[in-house]
């Protein structure tokens, strides 16, 4: 049955429907879905209502045998009724929310308090508060980078890791930064970190805390400077405050 799915346009959604990656790739497609169709009342009668929907988004044009679509179909069903059934809908949201792997929105959420206590200190970069603004981004960069989405490589130690990235969100000069690197990271090239860590993986982890924080932020009722918007670009691009980046 499975050699009918080599073609299929999601192949690796389908591929070995019977492993634990397999059926987290597909949940959180059928997360997204849910958000994104801002599905109002009982999530099962809709989703069971679109599930051939699902199946044929997911089969695209290719031809298959009828009793493949019948398994995709199951299987599709199925991971429909244990999400309306088991997963929250605050944690399906948030799942959305940060669109990382399902360990690290778990990490995050265990995380939530620290995390928004130093989303808001952050607010101090666009204050009168630079210093504490930037440690507290630091330690949410730190936080970041123990997250699955870095590069095993690229896990220093948080000492080495707190040091430079303050240098890097200062604006220190790239001849600097490179010699400071150069030093402590003898594995890595400087520009192949740059544009893998703060350019890509770190960058996006930020963003995706970000929005998770905001988005509790406002559920708690906290009434925080929109400026924190701007923070994953300052990690993204290394700079102190937002008039280097708009």
């Amino acid at each position: 049955m499975f050699a009918a799915f080599q073609n299929l346009r999601f192949r690796p959604i389908f591929a070995n429907l019977r492993s634990d990656c397999t059926t987290v790739t597909l949940d959180e497609h059928i997360t997204a879905l849910i958000e994104e169709s801002n599905v109002e009342g009982k999530i099962e009668d809709w989703l069971q209502a679109r599930s051939s929907e699902i199946v044929n988004l997911l089969i695209g044009a290719t031809t298959i045998e009828q009793k493949d679509v019948d398994f995709i179909k199951e299987a599709v069903e199925a991971r429909i009724k244990f999400i309306a059934q088991v997963i929250p809908r605050r944690q399906r949201h948030q799942n959305y929310l940060l669109g990382l792997p399902l360990q690290d929105c778990d990490q995050i959420r265990q995380n939530e308090l620290r995390l928004l206590g130093l989303y808001k200190n952050c607010a101090g970069i666009f204050a009168l508060e630079l210093e504490n603004g930037i440690d507290a981004l630091i330690d949410l960069m730190d936080f970041a980078m123990k997250l699955s989405l870095i590069p095993k490589k690229a896990q220093k130690e948080s000492l080495f890791r707190q040091a430079f990235f303050k240098n890097w969100l200062m604006g220190k000069s790239r001849q600097y930064l490179a010699e400071e690197f150069r030093q402590l990271m003898t594995n890595l090239e400087f520009d192949e970190y740059c544009e893998t860590v703060f350019e890509r993986n770190l960058a996006w982890g930020i963003s995706a805390i970000c929005r998770f924080l905001g988005d509790t932020a406002q559920e708690k009722g906290l009434n925080l400077t929109k400026d924190l918007e701007f923070l994953p670009s300052l990690v993204k691009y290394g700079v102190p405050g937002k008039l280097h980046v708009i």
